[in-house]
């Protein structure tokens, strides 16, 4: 799978964990093999990995997301 169109499908991902939390709050983690801190942690190493995409606007959506995902696990 080419970079990009993998970072795409994983900003999919974050922009539905994101979009369900405000529908179901903190019950959205149960659906989810992993604890939440351990789901930051995966989409954070993705972020990192894909760094050398930053000047692109997919990545930038992608790293502002796994941040308001932070923000909401770290409860800031």
């Amino acid at each position: 799978e080419e970079p990009l169109c993998a970072l795409a499908d994983k900003l999919s991902n974050v922009r539905s964990i994101l979009a369900d939390y405000v529908l179901v709050g903190e019950k959205l983690w149960e659906r989810f093999n992993k604890d939440k801190f351990s789901l930051l942690w995966y989409y954070s190493q993705i972020r990192d990995a894909a760094k050398r995409f930053s000047a692109i606007s997919i990545w930038q959506e992608y790293s502002a997301c796994v941040e308001e995902m932070r923000r909401i696990i770290e409860g800031y």
